[in-house]
């Protein structure tokens, strides 16, 4: 309104301005959505991450973790707009498997398995892993 009426605005300007207000509300909106996803899926992204921390904190917890996990982004894929994409989900997924890579990464001890860890525990963590 304060714009329609400003006799130093012109019309070219008030259309740009509302069509960048009409981008920005729907980047607003989609924003909400994707931290209400997001949070949906946060438990899930913190058992992996924060494993050792968590009580008997183990690679167990991790694996324990995979299936709701997986069941969670599942209702994600299906309810969001912006996560309903290949792309976007595919780099989601990317960045979760680099996380559980690391943290398996951290956990074993190549060497330690083959030479300092009894047998039955070295295949006891890879089974885990």
């Amino acid at each position: 309104e304060v714009m329609e009426k400003s006799p130093l605005v012109g019309a070219k300007t008030i259309e740009a301005f509302r069509v960048q207000f009409a981008e920005l509300t729907k980047m607003y909106i989609e924003t909400k959505d994707n931290v209400k996803f997001l949070t949906t899926l946060e438990r899930h992204f913190k058992a992996i991450s924060h494993y050792r921390q968590m009580p008997g904190g183990d690679l167990q917890t991790v694996l324990d973790a995979l299936s709701p996990m997986i069941n969670a982004l599942r209702m994600v894929w299906i309810i969001s707009h912006h996560y309903s994409d290949d792309q976007r989900m595919g780099g989601l997924m990317l960045r979760i498997a680099t996380e559980i890579g690391d943290r398996i990464i951290d956990e074993l001890d190549v060497e330690a398995l083959f030479t300092k860890m009894p047998t039955k525990e070295a295949m006891a963590k890879v089974d885990i892993a």
